[in-house]
C-alpha cells in the first residue's frame, strides 16, 4: 500500500498548510513500524530522537530507520519514499511552488529504499535527483527501488512501467557520476554503482535482488497501519477522505473505521492515477482498490500462465474494452489517445486485439515531428502467447516498424518485426497469425526525416486474476522513434479494464 493510501484523504487537512508554515516543512511520516529516529535537523522546533506516525518532516532532517523498522514519508508534492530496516536518508533540497522552478534533492546513504515520484519530477527531467554513494539518480517520472550495502555499493532498479505495472506512466532514470552515465529506460531493468567507478551496465533485474528489496521495503498490511492511527484522528481523516472521494467523482463510499479508510484510499489512489493520465474503467478501479488494500500497485497479483489460459478453469469468452486511453511521454505530456479491445475466446483458443488511435507532435528527430492515426487488428491462438520480464505469466505481443522515414513518399508502410525481451535479448514470437501489421493513415510530417530515422509501434498485454480468472485485462501500446542508439521519443498508452463475458 503506498503512502498516498495512508494519508491521501487528509492531505487537505495537513499538507495544504505548508504554504502558511515554515518553508522547511516538506512532508509527514505517514506510516512506520519499529524504531525510526531523527538524528539531526536544521529546524529548531523539530524534536531529535524517535519519530511517530504523522510527524512533520523538515528540510535537512537526517532520518535513520532501526534494524527492525520501516518508514514511509509523503512529501507535499506527493512524492513517496519507503525506507527499509537500517536505511538513512536526508532531504537536502525541496522547492514546490507553482511560481518557482520546482526541485527535489534527496540523499540515501544506505539500506533498501523505494520511491514513487510526485509532482516535482513532472516539472522537468532534472527536477528530482536522488543521490546514493557514488552516483546520482535523475528521476523522470517513475517508480524506483534500490539496495545500498555496507560498502556503499548500490543496486538501482527501475520498477515501472513493466508488463505488470497496471499502466504506470512511462518513466526512466539517468544514473551518473563524474566517471560516466547510463540511462535505464525499461521497467524491470537495473544498474549497479560502486564508489569511484563509472555506473555499470544496464541489465534485466535479478529476481533475487528484486525479492530482497521488496522484502526490505514491503508495505504494512492495512490492519497493522490502522493500529498506528490515533483514534482522535479517525473522524477528521474519515471526513477528509469522503470529501476527497466526492471531489474525485467516486460515489457510494462511506468510511467508518481505520481499515475502511485505508481500503477507500486505495480506491481514491486508483482515481488519482487516472487523473495523472492512466486509464482504468470504472469496474477496474473497484477491483484494483480491493487488491491494493494489502498490496503495492507496483506488484499486482500473478497473472495466469499460458497453460492456465488453455486449461479447463478458463471457459467462455471475455472482452476488455476501453476508449480514450491517453498516449503519454516520459514527462507525462499527452500526445494522443487510442481505443482498444481485447477478446479472449478460451473455448476456441483464440485471442483478438483491436486498436485504433492518433498521435500529434511525435518527435521523429531533433527537428521533425509527425501527426498520424494508427490501427491494428490481429487474431491468433491463446497458446501462441509468450512470457515477458522473467515471469511465467502469459502475454500477447506484436510490433511493426519502418526503418528509414527519409525515403517515405506519402504515408510510411510498416513491416512486422520480431520483438525481443531480456538481457541478453531473446526473440519473442508474434502472438498473432497472418499479417497483423500496424497501419498508418493521415500522415503529416513537419520538418525533414533523416536517413535511418525509425518508427516502431508495439502492443503487449495480458490478464490479472483477483477474484476469478481474468478479472482484469491490460494492454500497453508503445510508439518509439529512434536513429541507431539515439531515442527521440517514447509515447505509450496503457489501459486496464474489467472483463465482460461475451
Amino acid at each position: 500500500m503506498t503512502i498516498r493510501q495512508i494519508i491521501g484523504g487528509c492531505l487537505a487537512l495537513t499538507l495544504s498548510l505548508s504554504t502558511a508554515m515554515a518553508a522547511e516543512f516538506i512532508g509527514v511520516t505517514a506510516a512506520l513500524k519499529g524504531e525510526v529516529l531523527r538524528l539531526a535537523s536544521t529546524e529548531p522546533s523539530a524534536s531529535i530522537g524517535a519519530l511517530s506516525s504523522g510527524e512533520k518532516i523538515f528540510l535537512g532532517d537526517d532520518i535513520k530507520v532501526g534494524e527492525t523498522g520501516r518508514l514511509q514519508v509523503l512529501l507535499v508534492d506527493e512524492t513517496v519514499f519507503t525506507l527499509g530496516a537500517g536505511a538513512e536518508m536526508t532531504i537536502d533540497k525541496f522547492v514546490y511552488d507553482p511560481n518557482q522552478t520546482n526541485e527535489l534533492a534527496a540523499n540515501i546513504k544506505k539500506g533498501a529504499f523505494r520511491f514513487v515520484s510526485g509532482k516535482v519530477a513532472k516539472a522537468g527531467k532534472d527536477a528530482m535527483k536522488v543521490s546514493v554513494p557514488g552516483a546520482t539518480i535523475a528521476v523522470r517520472g517513475t517508480q524506483v527501488a534500490g539496495l545500498i550495502d555496507e560498502g556503499g555499493q548500490a543496486d538501482i532498479v527501475l520498477l515501472g512501467p513493466g508488463p505488470n505495472s497496471f499502466g504506470a506512466t512511462p518513466g526512466s532514470i539517468a544514473v551518473f557520476n563524474e566517471l560516466g552515465s547510463a540511462d535505464v529506460l525499461r521497467g524491470g531493468y537495473s544498474i549497479n554503482v560502486a564508489q569511484n567507478e563509472p555506473p555499470g551496465e544496464v541489465q534485466q533485474v535479478d529476481p533475487e535482488l528484486l525479492k530482497r528489496v521488496e522484502n526490505a521495503v514491503s508495505e504494512l498490511a492495512s490492519e497493522e497501519i490502522a493500529e498506528t492511527i490515533a483514534d482522535t484522528e479517525t473522524n477528521e481523516r474519515t471526513a477528509a477522505l469522503n470529501q476527497a472521494l466526492t471531489e474525485k467523482g467516486v460515489s457510494g463510499t462511506t468510511a467508518t473505521n481505520d481499515v475502511e479508510i485505508l481500503r477507500f484510499i486505495s480506491e481514491e489512489e486508483a482515481q488519482m492515477l487516472a487523473d495523472d493520465g492512466l486509464n482504468f474503467d470504472a469496474e477496474a478501479v473497484g477491483k484494483l482498490a480491493k487488491y491494493a488494500e494489502l498490496n503495492s500497485l507496483a506488484t499486482p497479483p500473478p497473472g495466469p500462465s499460458v497453460a492456465d489460459l488453455a486449461g479447463a478453469s478458463f471457459q467462455g469468452s471475455r472482452q476488455y474494452t476501453l476508449t480514450g486511453v491517453q498516449m503519454t511521454a516520459t514527462n507525462g505530456d499527452v500526445f494522443g489517445t487510442m481505443d482498444l479491445s481485447t477478446t479472449y475466446n478460451f473455448d476456441a483458443d483464440q485471442i483478438q486485439q483491436v486498436l485504433s488511435g492518433q498521435v500529434e507532435g511525435l518527435k521523429i528527430n531533433n527537428t521533425a515531428t509527425a501527426d498520424f492515426s494508427f490501427a491494428f487488428n490481429g487474431t491468433g491462438n491463446i497458446s501462441n502467447m509468450t512470457t515477458l520480464g522473467g515471469t511465467n505469466e502469459a502475454r500477447f505481443i506484436a510490433g511493426s516498424e519502418h526503418t528509414d522515414l527519409s525515403a517515405v513518399v506519402g504515408t510510411p508502410t510498416l513491416t512486422d518485426v520480431t520483438m525481443q525481451d531480456g538481457n541478453p535479448p531473446v526473440n519473442k514470437p508474434n502472438t498473432f497469425t497472418g499479417t497483423p501489421v500496424f497501419t498508418l493513415t493521415n500522415w503529416s510530417l513537419t520538418g525533414t526525416a533523416a536517413a535511418n530515422d525509425t518508427l516502431l509501434i508495439s502492443t503487449s498485454g495480458g490478464l490479472a486474476t483477483i477474484d476469478t480468472p481474468g478479472d482484469l485485462g491490460f494492454t500497453n501500446t508503445s510508439i518509439v522513434t529512434a536513429n541507431g542508439a539515439t531515442e527521440y521519443h517514447n509515447v505509450a498508452g496503457t489501459g486496464v479494464a474489467a472483463g465482460q463475458s461475451q
